[in-house]
């Protein structure tokens, strides 16, 4: 609950608003971007390639028909954005790990799609927030 509220607080957007936001996501996990960018840190010796992107990444990729060790960050509704972030994020660690290759999964909208700027999926960066300490297009502290 705290990380929400200093996302909220950072967003510079009136707390008592956002009790449904907090219901919706207590759901769906906030920290799982932030628990699968610990791990990666933590473990980055162990995979020679990462991918990031969207559903068909997240849901698509079959880590064991790959030559390399896999370490996949894509998730539901992932915007271009975040896909980059978590990218910088993860090559920081190539002097630990053996990255070797990087796959951004792009769809057609990929370019257009921005998940800051619509109503229905902005719940999501609060989960970016807790990694990232990052709310795209919105006000910092």
């Amino acid at each position: 609950m705290r990380i929400l509220l200093v996302a909220i607080r950072a967003a510079g957007l009136p707390k008592n608003k956002f009790v449904h936001i907090y219901l919706a996501t207590d759901g769906n996990n906030p920290f799982m971007i932030a628990r699968a960018m610990n791990y990666y840190e933590e473990h980055a010796a162990d995979f020679e390639m990462f991918a990031t992107g969207m559903s068909y990444t997240s849901f698509a990729l079959d880590s064991n028909q790959f030559k390399y060790k896999l370490f996949n960050f894509g998730r539901a509704s992932q915007d271009l954005y975040y896909d980059c972030q978590i990218a910088k994020i993860a090559l920081k660690n190539k002097k630990r790990g053996g990255v070797r290759y990087v796959l951004i999964g792009l769809a057609p909208y990929s370019f257009h799609y921005d998940e800051s700027k619509t109503y229905v999926e902005a719940w999501r960066l609060f989960h970016y927030y807790a990694a990232l300490k990052d709310l795209h297009n919105r006000a910092k502290e």
